[in-house]
């Protein structure tokens, strides 16, 4: 049997993962600021890949060889200079990087060919990926240099942002919407609905969020429970009010990666206000609102969330 192949990419892959709101472009900008790493990226092929994959609809191989392609053109193109964002407010953009001329410079330099690859051993690219978590498995054994970030933060911020984004209502019929939807009984659903399509129909705008919410996580923790534990090793556990709270937290983070900061880091974390306080009162009155919002059972389910999310990372 011919398989459909290519080659892994020399470069190393830095995923920063986790669902909608979760603080991955705050952690992107971060890891971006280190020395030896490149500009915040993104890719939207490499995302539809694993979705499409997840819901079986590219197979195992096929999915691997689009991530694999994607990402090798990626980091070609930011060695040659080429597919930049010059917009100044996006956080993909140049101008949002430690170093805008060093990619200026690339568009005028005529790099050689055959120095490609010596240049992708030595650099470290960040590419932010939503809902990654349910394909884990298939990103690790996509990129043997891989090293991933996976994002956590409180339920009750998540639903709250979700809630502000609509994205329990009908924001799925946007044709912008970056994820692969689902028309059911002509209704756009994201395609994590798949196989539980009537419930999350049935469900108000607001449970549905808190229901979703749930959905995810338990498959990231289906997910991880198949890595062995070489392969666990290469995710780092990332607790959101953790990370912003303490100020070692980037230690850890550094140490990981192996990666050392730059002077530029210290103004980003000042820019994402890092060191802040956490559990506050506005997270109260969050709270407050999704009460109002939500059915006396998604409301428990959700503090129930936020519940093991608080015991599991010790917080206080």
């Amino acid at each position: 049997k011919i398989k459909i192949e290519t080659q892994v990419d020399k470069s190393n892959p830095i995923i920063i993962s986790g669902i909608t709101r979760s603080g991955k472009a705050m952690m992107m900008e971060i890891i971006s600021s280190f020395k030896n790493v490149e500009k915040s990226t993104m890719n939207i092929v490499m995302e539809q890949s694993y979705y499409l994959h997840q819901i079986k609809k590219i197979g195992y191989e096929e999915a691997i060889f689009l991530l694999r392609k994607s990402y090798s053109v990626l980091s070609s193109n930011l060695i040659f200079g080429r597919d930049l964002n010059f917009r100044k407010d996006d956080y993909t953009s140049i101008f949002n990087f430690k170093n805008p001329k060093i990619y200026l410079n690339r568009i005028k330099q005529n790099i050689k060919k055959n120095k490609i690859e010596h240049i992708k051993k030595n650099i470290h690219i960040p590419l932010m990926l939503h809902y990654a978590a349910s394909s884990y498995y298939l990103l690790i054994k996509s990129f043997p240099k891989i090293k991933i970030i996976d994002m956590n933060k409180n339920p009750i911020e998540l639903a709250f942002s979700w809630v502000k984004k609509n994205l329990g209502g009908d924001h799925y019929k946007n044709p912008n919407v970056m994820i692969p939807t689902l028309n059911y009984k002509n209704k756009y659903l994201p395609y994590y609905a798949l196989g539980w399509e009537d419930k999350y129909l049935k469900l108000s705008k607001f449970d549905r969020i808190i229901a979703s919410i749930k959905f995810l996580d338990e498959k990231k923790k289906t997910e991880i429970k198949k890595l062995n534990p070489a392969q666990k090793k290469k995710i780092l556990k990332i607790n959101f009010d953790q990370f912003v709270s303490n100020k070692k937290s980037i230690d850890k983070l550094t140490k990981f990666l192996r990666l050392n900061k730059t002077n530029y880091t210290s103004r980003v974390l000042k820019k994402n206000n890092c060191p802040r306080e956490i559990f506050t009162k506005e997270l109260k009155n969050k709270r407050k609102f999704l009460k109002t919002k939500l059915s006396k059972k998604y409301y428990n389910l959700m503090i129930e969330m936020e519940k093991e999310y608080i015991e599991n990372y010790n917080l206080k």
